[in-house]
């Protein structure tokens, strides 16, 4: 249950400002790294010490490697932006139809060693939605894809695949927590400031750090609500959704629009989730699933189950049967319903809560606002986005993908959401 966040081989670190003089040597070196997905070999030379402390040679020979295998060779360079002499901001064209975007920073003395770099996810260079939803057929599993324009309540559809099918969707589900939460905030029986104790009961497991502070300590409901959108903190999240009440969520999901709240009712705790999946009870799950009262068999029998002796778990589990669900529709329409209801000042913090992390590398040249939360575990993921143009337009887009048999290709997934994403800008 981890955010379907921005995802890259390589973190740009290092940044630094310098004068622009002389000639362009970023460029030079840009081209250096050009040659080296096809042929890494010796490619550590290029790099200063203080790169190859953080990502030795034998990681970047893997990750040239990686991008050559999903996207081939790099036939073209396109510098996106000069940002001076000694940084600037590359789109890599690759033989196999697809885009890497490239930031890169080199020092501001010869021979201009490496001393920053970030790649980007792979796009796939789908020139129509009907292209990109035939890259979505071919995914295994079940997958799904709605983009829509917003205006008021209503959508109008730009491109839909399996729009309506109830998929499991990981954290994406933190947004039904987050919308409970703003309509107290709106109807002022709650305020972001409201400063809560976190509480041993609600102590998860990762992703996110707060399961490591102690019971007690302090936190706004604003910071909580950050942590678990951002970062998806699930201790912040379970802490949430003990603060809001597991039943006053589950009598928001058709209030936002969910199509079959009944999917997703009991809603299931993170901490609920990893017992339910991790305990060293292998009857567990099946007995939850067998139970009358599902209620009471979280309360009186996961309730008493030790979180430590919970395991992750690296392949699909019962996706079909045990997680949170909701369609590309479902997912637009909550967007949409936090869109609507985020309007006035107590309410714009759930827009700057959800515009925190970003997930993909987004134009905001073309993009005023990028509304984002994601979710996987093994054998699923979902990106779902609340977007407003530069010209002031709404639209929402949410995708997801489900295999059963397999974890998802999470590389190949996001290419295809961010070049859906491409698509709406046109």
């Amino acid at each position: 249950m981890k955010s379907g966040k921005r995802i890259s081989l390589l973190i740009l670190f290092l940044l630094f400002t310098v004068a622009a003089r002389g000639q362009f040597p970023v460029e030079k070196q840009a081209q250096a790294i050009q040659k080296m997905f096809a042929n890494p070999a010796g490619c550590e030379k290029y790099f200063n010490k203080t790169f190859l402390a953080q990502v030795p040679p034998e990681r970047l020979d893997y990750i040239f490697k990686y991008y050559y295998g999903q996207c081939g060779a790099c036939t073209k360079i396109i510098t996106v932006k000069k940002e001076s002499d000694y940084s600037a901001k590359f789109q890599f064209l690759f033989e196999k139809n697809s885009t890497v975007d490239v930031d890169l920073v080199v020092e501001n003395k010869e021979p201009y060693l490496i001393s920053g770099l970030f790649f980007g996810n792979p796009v796939i260079l789908a020139s129509t939605f009907d292209d990109l939803i035939k890259e979505f057929k071919t995914l295994p599993g079940v997958s799904s894809l709605l983009a829509v324009k917003l205006t008021g309540n209503s959508f109008n559809t730009i491109a839909g695949y399996n729009p309506e099918k109830e998929l499991a969707i990981g954290s994406s589900f933190k947004l039904y927590i987050l919308s409970e939460l703003l309509r107290t905030i709106k109807e002022g029986k709650r305020n972001w400031a409201d400063v809560v104790q976190l509480k041993e009961e609600c102590r998860s497991l990762p992703s996110g750090f707060l399961h490591s502070w102690q019971p007690g300590t302090n936190m706004t409901i604003e910071s909580l609500a950050s942590l678990m959108i951002s970062i998806s903190d699930n201790t912040a999240t379970d802490n949430l959704l003990n603060i809001a009440g597991r039943e006053n969520v589950e009598k928001m999901l058709p209030v936002t629009g969910h199509s079959n709240p009944s999917l997703d009712i009991p809603f299931l705790a993170t901490l609920d989730m990893f017992k339910l999946k991790g305990s060293p009870d292998k009857t567990l799950a099946e007995r939850y699933l067998n139970a009358s009262d599902k209620r009471k068999f979280i309360a009186d029998v996961l309730g008493k189950i030790d979180r430590e002796k919970v395991d992750s778990w690296t392949q699909p589990l019962l996706i079909d049967k045990i997680e949170w669900f909701a369609s590309a529709k479902d997912l637009c329409s909550v967007m949409n319903w936090i869109r609507i209801n985020s309007e006035n000042e107590k309410g714009n913090h759930t827009r700057n809560i959800l515009a925190i992390n970003p997930g993909l590398g987004i134009s905001k040249e073309k993009w005023s606002y990028i509304g984002y939360k994601g979710g996987s575990e093994p054998g699923v993921m979902n990106m779902t986005y609340l977007l407003r143009s530069s010209g002031g337009e709404w639209y929402a887009i949410s995708c997801g993908w489900n295999n059963p048999n397999a974890p998802v290709d999470e590389g190949r997934f996001t290419g295809l959401v961010g070049r859906a994403i491409q698509l709406l800008e046109k």
